[in-house]
């Protein structure tokens, strides 16, 4: 069960938030942030999103930052389980397609840490594109039935 509650809506629909930092919480923030997320495109031009969300200037970077590490990590921890998978297998005598296959299966096992660990350590906040709707997901659930509410949504 992910530790982050979602708000989905339309990528036509411009969101309203409340008037608080979606990391710190404070009040009339007077800064916003602005996030992007790549939707399912298979040309890296195409499907980019962004949305403005009030953000303190410090919590704006964090958020930014954030995003970016999200990135980053995946992509160390991919690198890091198949590549180190794929040096050891390779001194214990494997090769060809059983070095590959196992060296894969290590990449798939870790990808899977890595998607368990960012259910149980969500973001403060974060966006996900899909083709027709975009997903908000806020850690506080009070944040994110407000921003439920200001939106004409329903949230359980």
């Amino acid at each position: 069960m992910p530790l982050s509650a979602t708000c989905k809506l339309s990528k036509d629909h411009q969101p309203v938030f409340p008037n608080r930092c979606v990391v710190c919480r404070r009040e009339e923030p007077g800064a916003t942030a602005r996030l992007a997320a790549k939707g399912p495109s298979r040309n890296i031009a195409k499907g980019w999103f962004s949305v403005s969300v009030p953000a303190c200037l410090d919590c704006g970077s964090r958020l930014r930052w954030q995003a970016t590490w999200r990135f980053l990590r995946a992509i160390v921890v991919a690198g890091v389980a198949m590549g180190g998978a794929a040096v050891l297998l390779y001194g214990m005598g494997f090769r060809d397609a059983a070095l590959g296959g196992i060296s894969f299966a290590v990449l798939l096992a870790a990808m899977i840490v890595l998607a368990g660990w960012e259910m149980l350590h969500p973001p403060e906040f974060k966006i996900e594109v899909g083709s027709v709707n975009v997903e908000y997901a806020f850690r506080d659930r009070e944040y994110a039935r407000e921003f439920a509410e200001l939106n004409g949504l329903k949230f359980h």
